[in-house]
């Protein structure tokens, strides 16, 4: 068995300025998922820490001193580049998200 994580979508255009990627809008239930705005704009939670999912393991020291050493959905360099640009959720001084 296998956990299906990625998905990826190819388009092709003659004309890359006649193609125009919309939005479509959020449902009710979506909407109540991305509940948090921040100078990015408007984001959903998601877990980065996975003990199933979670491939790279290494540790990272919260804002609290705290030291976290757990299985993560994304690399070390990853993760420091987003805390880096801020979009890492920091709830209440331990690491929770990424957005």
């Amino acid at each position: 068995m296998f956990a299906k994580v990625k998905d990826y979508i190819l388009i092709y255009a003659r004309n890359m300025e006649l193609v125009d990627f919309g939005r479509i809008p959020l449902t009710e239930t979506a909407k109540k998922e991305y509940q948090y705005k921040d100078e990015h704009g408007i984001y959903a939670r998601r877990p980065c820490i996975d003990s199933v999912r979670g491939r790279y393991v290494y540790d990272i020291k919260l804002p609290n001193g705290r030291v976290l050493s757990e299985n993560w959905m994304i690399t070390k360099e990853v993760f420091e580049d987003e805390d880096r640009r801020g979009l890492i959720h920091w709830p209440l001084g331990a690491i929770v998200v990424i957005r």
